[in-house]
């Protein structure tokens, strides 16, 4: 028998994932840069040895994981933060849309122009590649640049205790409208690079292929908002009923307490002739048996009424039985059930928002904050996949990243010069937010919970600098377009180094800025 090293790679590749993911988790509150950088080196490394050449299974187990990281992302979504947190934070994420969006496509199509980049993309890929290639591949690096990681910014929020204040509440918010319009206009970019190209590109961009992922993005957020709306009317109404029956309740007991008290007295006064006249009605009832057995032995039939109603009860216990079964098991699998309920739902509506024209990332954040009105629900779901699946199949997603990125070009000095370029051009025009906060919070609108007062800081360095890194959502993006064929290698290796440094950055900047308390 052949001795097979598949097995013991593939062994090697879980363990190699969970250690990095904990290390860079541990000393950068970033995983997700161990992990891509684990997937370079199994999937650059001797491929077919270290791990299989066909990578399919691991494609698709990344795509249910990015599924599963946007969807948990829209159950951590509460509405009410982000109605309280108002205009403010809808100004401070078109800030952090547009100027990264602006910025970072006018510095990658400069850069797609340079003669030794189209080069490099040229010996990458076979064909030419026309100017509305290059506009569109462009505008997709800086609608990657454009998300805001809200998994970095809530845990370094956490860490100093101000996610519950009302910056904290302002950065989430920000970011969650940030990572929104992200996934509108990649499935914007998506729909224009789908029509473009060899093809299409002769003809141009027409406007309805622009025009079909915001409508049908749109349609998608619109309808979750209905049901939004719904949710919350119907918990509106069963609240006010459950109120009225308890203060009814209250009232049926203070009056029930009242009325016991005299009918006590009533009760005793009317004991005696009660049983008087129970004696009298005894004898009645003696003289009537007598009667009743003439007459029921006279009655034709009265054994089959007999038979007929101890049918009648014996059916009557066996649908109990029954009923009692189905409870049971109800209560034991009904809240898997409704868990599984909840995750077909949110692939359902993906792929619909996906054959819709829109991306079926969309769909299932948008999923996502339609249950997190279910707090059972959202509980299950940490419980039984947030905490165990969950992890996993986000590293073996960021790991895929790594798959698609050649060694050589990611160790490509050029390539890194541009990319750290790129990130310091990404950081500051993340840092544009700070301009849409005030300087100082007043303590009436913080709001506090458990966490500390954030008076003492400036809430706008506060704010940008929590807006830099990007993380999940911007490398997820860079993936998607470059599988779609939007974006070439040569872009997606200095997208990548950019989102990788900036959210460095951006993790360095908040320690500094809340410990010099800036």
């Amino acid at each position: 028998m052949k001795f097979s090293c598949e097995l013991p790679y593939f062994c090697l590749f879980i363990i190699s994932l969970w250690l990095s993911g904990t290390l860079f988790d541990e000393l950068l509150h970033c995983r997700l840069v161990g992990e891509l950088l684990v997937g370079l080196l199994f999937g650059n490394l001797s491929v077919g040895t270290l791990l299989p050449a066909d990578k399919t299974l691991f494609i698709l187990a990344g795509e249910v994981g990015v599924l599963g990281l946007v969807f948990e992302a829209g159950l951590g979504t509460d509405i009410r933060r982000v109605l309280k947190a108002g205009p403010r934070a809808a100004l401070v994420a078109f800030l952090g849309i547009v100027v990264p969006l602006a910025t970072g496509f006018g510095f990658m199509y400069g850069v797609s122009q340079q003669s030794h980049i189209q080069e490099m993309e040229s010996d990458a890929s076979t064909g030419t590649r026309g100017s509305s290639d290059i506009v569109i591949e462009a505008l997709a690096s800086g609608a990657s640049l454009a998300s805001t990681s809200i998994a970095i910014a809530v845990t370094l929020m956490k860490q100093q205790a101000i996610l519950d204040t009302a910056v904290g509440t302002l950065i989430t918010t920000a970011a969650m409208l940030d990572d929104v319009v992200s996934l509108i206009l990649l499935g914007i970019v998506s729909s224009i690079g789908g029509g473009s190209g060899p093809e299409g590109s002769d003809s141009g961009i027409r406007s309805m292929i622009v025009l079909q992922p915001i409508l049908a993005s749109l349609g998608i957020i619109l309808v979750g908002v209905i049901g939004c709306a719904i949710v919350a009317k119907i918990k509106a109404r069963r609240g006010a009923s459950t109120v009225k029956l308890s203060r009814f309740k209250n009232k049926e007991t203070s009056v029930e307490t009242g009325v016991s008290v005299h009918n006590e007295d009533v009760y005793i006064n009317q004991s005696d002739s009660f049983a008087v006249d129970l004696e009298t009605e005894d004898d009645v009832q003696h003289g009537d048996e007598g009667m009743d057995d003439d007459n029921r032995n006279r009655t034709d039939g009265s054994a089959f009424e007999e038979e007929s109603r101890a049918k009648k009860r014996v059916s009557s216990s066996h649908r109990q039985r029954i009923r009692n079964r189905v409870l049971i098991f109800y209560s034991m699998f009904g809240p898997t059930i409704k868990l599984a309920g909840m995750v077909i739902i949110g692939f359902g509506y993906s792929i619909l928002a996906e054959y819709l024209g829109s991306s079926r990332l969309l769909g299932a954040f948008v999923t996502g904050v339609f249950f997190s009105a279910f707090e059972d629900l959202c509980h299950q779901y940490e419980k039984q996949i947030a905490h165990k699946i969950q992890p996993v199949m986000s590293a073996v997603f960021f790991s895929t990243i790594g798959f698609a990125i050649p060694l050589t070009k990611i160790l490509e000095p050029v390539l890194f010069g541009w990319g750290l370029v790129y990130a310091v051009i990404a950081t500051l025009s993340k840092l544009t937010t700070m301009f849409a906060v005030p300087a100082k919070i007043s303590p009436s609108e913080e709001n506090l919970k458990d966490g500390v007062s954030v008076s003492r800081y400036n809430a706008r360095w506060v704010v940008g600098a929590a807006m830099i890194a990007r993380g999940e959502l911007g490398l997820l993006m860079a993936q998607q377009a470059q599988m779609q064929g939007v974006m070439g290698q040569t872009a997606m290796v200095i997208t990548i180094w950019s989102i990788v440094l900036a959210t460095l950055f951006g993790v360095g900047a908040f320690s500094v800025v809340m410990r010099r308390k800036l």
